[in-house]
């Protein structure tokens, strides 16, 4: 459904569903579009769009990234960061670790068609901002869910996890061996981020309308970050943010 639905492009947490601070209108001009644009933007109105973090995170060639695999690898120490530059340095390329792991986890979702599914033992959140809390009855989890109660979150690793239980721990805990991390070296991701991120938004009043200069979507969404992974599927152009 997602990242591979219909290619009618020409060149694929963070708050809870509902907020609409930020709208836009974008227009693409393709052949055919309004009628293979339709059933993504229907999908996408029921089921969310999923929340990638974009590639700017990882830096350059993905630089950013690579120190912080590094550091937590333990290949090397703060001390290898010019002074200048370790503090800002040290807190960015863990947070680039962090958001390049929850793509991934969501990447694999999405794959296992689990995108739009509740898993006990999995975190989501509910209530207030953030109310975060792990899925017992999934059952019932999946009816709020689909009801738009309740948000379904991706990991943010570091020592303000709130850990997952069962088959959802297992899960990210391969994602991380992958990766070569272990949880323990998460104790020194001391981040600005957030313990989890949305792992799809849900846009507000999404309209998909035929222009004479092209495709034209018309969304409500929390953030204006929040554009780029919306359009990604409708372009079906890579992701980018997948190391």
């Amino acid at each position: 459904m997602f990242c591979g639905a219909c290619d009618i492009g020409t060149s694929c947490a963070r708050a809870i569903c509902g907020a609409t601070d930020s709208r836009f209108s974008s227009a693409i001009s393709t052949p055919d579009a309004v009628a293979r644009a339709a059933p993504i933007a229907e999908a996408i109105n029921r089921l969310g769009f999923p929340n990638y973090y974009g590639e700017q995170r990882f830096g350059r060639e993905k630089e950013t990234l690579r120190i912080g695999l590094e550091l937590l690898q333990g290949k090397v120490g703060p001390e290898s960061i010019a002074p200048a530059r370790r503090r800002f340095l040290l807190r960015m390329s863990l947070s680039a670790v962090q958001s390049a792991l929850f793509n991934v986890v969501l990447a694999e979702r999405l794959r296992d068609s689990l995108f739009s599914t509740v898993s006990a033992g999995r975190r989501d959140a509910g209530g207030g901002e953030w109310g975060q809390f792990v899925a017992i009855d999934a059952a019932a989890e999946q009816q709020r869910f689909d009801s738009r109660q309740i948000l379904l979150t991706g990991p943010i690793f570091g020592p303000r996890m709130t850990a997952p239980q069962h088959e959802p721990a297992a899960r990210e805990g391969r994602v991380l061996s992958a990766w070569g991390c272990l949880p323990s070296t998460y104790a020194v991701c001391q981040t600005d981020e957030r313990h989890a991120a949305a792992a799809g938004r849900l846009p507000d009043a999404l309209r998909v309308e035929n222009e004479s200069d092209g495709l034209r979507f018309d969304v409500r969404l929390p953030a204006a970050s929040m554009q780029p992974p919306l359009l990604r599927e409708f372009l079906k152009t890579p992701a980018g943010d997948l190391p």
